[in-house]
């Protein structure tokens, strides 16, 4: 799906966004240095984006025309919506047919970094008055970088997390405290016992907890964290999985699975799936608690606006407040790209926070970093204010283990383990050796 921004559409950006605009002055204020364009040579960028929701598109559509109306007139965008295909991506580079903007998933930024599909943006951050490294958090930056040097930049998709999402109401009927979640994983399984039902082990009408939905689905990541466990040695390039932590964490999740059951499970995510659409577990009333990222705050709050829910620190094996923050999407600048100095006006005006009150105002996302953090204006109701804040007020700002290579060992493992088929240790053990190995045949290659 194509759509085309141009100069000429300036009256389709109204509503909260002109007025977003104009308050702010317009995006040059917001930005600090979005450079006026009067006077430069007309280009037209393509942006190849993942995203393709009517939401979402109209949200992209809006803030592409922001950028041409406000900052750059001679700059036209052409956005095309290429969803996860990045075989495209890397025939179009291949055949010297790039385009200029691509976003891409932070464990997808060093597979292209290392391969050369992309381009570095070292020299581009350092003379940047609008998006200068010291913007963004290090996490950020790190989970963004291959061999010493910056690939992508946080945009669109990017926040912190996870946190603890919960259905206050369900909290209420339940005798719960509807203004605090479980902070320990002991206690979000005894808050599963009371808010499922009927009872763990039957058809499920409603579900208290699934431990491996949205972001807990991610042993490496969520989990490890909650465990205080630290898996990959980046020096060494070395991996270690069978650690005390993540046994801990596989038989939590195995033990609690098992417990509401698999396959009761798999019946109602046909009914009710993850995430935050109109048809979802949460956004119907049919989900007690999630761990999720930062966009369930503000798409949840656009989708399902009579929800009252809270949000807290994601649980861990103690009660901690951590967040991980940098893997998430970003924007880069493809090998070849033909317009890449007006493609990057576009990426520097994507960490605005103008362009970011577009983005949150229509579809509910944000591309975090430290001025949109300050300045963005968020509706209380949302949970966005606890979002926003979070980075700061942390314990600990994770960056996420990002390896050139992908980690489905640990998840086809772990269904090993709910199934009864193998133990904790001994797939961990067996995970890590594959994965291992696919690592260092990577680097030697």
């Amino acid at each position: 799906m194509d759509s085309r921004m141009t100069r000429r559409r300036a009256g389709l950006l109204g509503g909260a966004g002109a007025a977003v605009l104009a308050a702010c002055g317009g995006p040059a204020n917001g930005g600090g240095d979005a450079r006026p364009a009067a006077g430069g040579a007309p280009a037209t960028i393509q942006f190849w984006t993942t995203w393709g929701a009517p939401f979402q598109t109209e949200g992209q559509t809006k803030v592409s025309q922001a950028f041409t109306e406000q900052v750059a007139p001679e700059i036209t965008v052409e956005m095309t919506h290429i969803a996860n295909s990045w075989d495209k991506v890397i025939s179009a580079v291949a055949a010297g047919t790039s385009p200029d903007v691509v976003t891409l998933a932070g464990s997808n930024v060093i597979q292209f970094a290392r391969t050369s599909t992309i381009q570095s943006l070292e020299e581009r951050l350092g003379r940047s008055k609008i998006a200068p490294k010291d913007k963004f958090y290090p996490a950020q930056m790190e989970a963004a970088s291959w061999n010493g040097k910056v690939y992508g930049l946080p945009a669109w998709e990017h926040g912190p997390g996870p946190f603890l999402f919960w259905n206050k109401a369900h909290f209420q009927e339940k005798g719960l405290d509807p203004n605090r979640g479980p902070a320990t994983l002991g206690e979000a399984r005894q808050y599963t016992e009371k808010l499922h039902e009927p009872a763990l082990g039957q058809p499920i009408a409603r579900l208290g907890w699934q431990p491996l939905a949205e972001s807990g689905d991610n042993l490496l990541g969520y989990w490890a964290n909650a465990y205080g466990v630290t898996w990959y040695d980046a020096k060494n390039r070395k991996i270690t999985l069978v650690q005390p932590g993540l046994v801990a964490a596989v038989e939590y999740i195995a033990s609690l699975t098992q417990r509401i059951g698999d396959q009761h499970i798999a019946e109602f995510r046909k009914q009710y799936p993850q995430w935050n659409a109109p048809n979802g577990a949460s956004a119907q009333g049919a989900e007690s608690m999630k761990v999720s990222g930062y966009v369930s705050a503000g798409v949840l709050f656009r989708n399902a606006p009579h929800l009252k829910l809270g949000i807290g620190w994601a649980p861990g094996e103690k009660a901690q407040k951590v967040v991980q923050l940098g893997g998430a999407w970003t924007v880069t600048l493809p090998a070849g790209a033909p317009r890449p100095d007006a493609a990057w006006r576009y990426m520097e005006f994507l960490t605005t926070p103008d362009a970011n009150q577009l983005i949150q105002d229509i579809i509910g996302w944000v591309g975090y970093n430290r001025d949109v953090a300050q300045k963005l204006k968020v509706d209380p109701a949302s949970n966005m204010p606890f979002v926003m804040e979070a980075p700061a007020k942390a314990e600990r700002v994770a960056a996420p283990v990002v390896l050139p290579i992908g980690t489905g060992a640990v998840g086809q493992g772990l269904q090993r383990v709910i199934k009864g088929e193998q133990s904790a240790r001994e797939m961990l053990q067996q995970a890590q050796q594959q994965v291992q190995s696919e690592l260092d045949e990577t680097f030697r290659s």
